[in-house]
């Protein structure tokens, strides 16, 4: 029963996933924490959230435009490094 109950979550953040962009964790993080603990309900959705992406990349490359996004990807790349010097030493 706990197996159809978890299939039925994730179905239903998939379908969500799917038709908007984005909801995989948003609708199905609550949902799971209380069929499944934190912990594994996270590694569970990390895990399922990346070949979903990988799927659905595939299936719009035709249409997507990376070309703007470079800006962001140095920039995102340029504050990281910065950031992972004091990220270290806290932990």
């Amino acid at each position: 029963m706990e197996f159809l109950l978890v299939a039925l979550i994730v179905f239903f953040g998939i379908l969500t996933q799917s038709m908007i962009g984005f909801g995989i964790a948003l609708v199905s993080m609550p949902f799971l924490v209380r069929v499944l603990d934190p912990v594994p309900a996270a590694t569970f959705l990390a895990l399922l959230a990346l070949p979903l992406q990988i799927l659905i990349l595939m299936r719009y490359r035709a249409s997507l435009n990376i070309r703007p996004f470079w800006r962001v990807f140095v920039g995102t790349l340029i504050g990281i490094l910065p950031g992972i010097g004091p990220a270290l030493t806290i932990a």
